[in-house]
């Protein structure tokens, strides 16, 4: 099943302004709190087998984050749902908090998946 999961057409291409943008808005912080060795003892992870060759890395780094790409923007397009059908019910400060949220949880690691991704192209040729 890896690499079942693919973005759409218009997502695949992650344009060279990307992330310069993302690098602004702080998903820099983002990384390297997700990439530490404390981060995976704290979330009970263990860090991944080495692969064999460099071109084998950037295989399983692409489809990783292409994937988590892909789940992180289903989570954002389900809790942006639900905040859409709070505020069309009135409660206005439930939407603003679940948008918050979803902004801070999920675009951010979108962002980060699209830089990564756009890394390893360019790594690639």
């Amino acid at each position: 099943m890896v690499g079942a999961l693919r973005l759409p057409r218009f997502l695949e291409r992650v344009y060279p302004i990307e992330p310069a943008l993302y690098r602004w808005v702080g998903v820099g912080l983002i990384k390297s709190i997700v990439t530490s060795r404390a981060w995976l003892m704290l979330v009970g992870l263990e860090s991944p087998e080495k692969p064999t060759s460099r071109d084998a890395l950037l295989e399983r780094i692409e489809l990783v984050t292409t994937g988590a790409e892909i789940c992180h923007g289903a989570a954002f397009v389900v809790a942006s749902s639900i905040a859409l059908l709070c505020f069309a019910f009135g409660s206005i400060s439930t939407a603003a908090w679940i948008l918050a949220f979803n902004i801070a949880l999920n675009e951010y690691s979108i962002m980060l998946q699209r830089s990564i991704r756009w890394r390893v192209r360019k790594l690639r040729g």
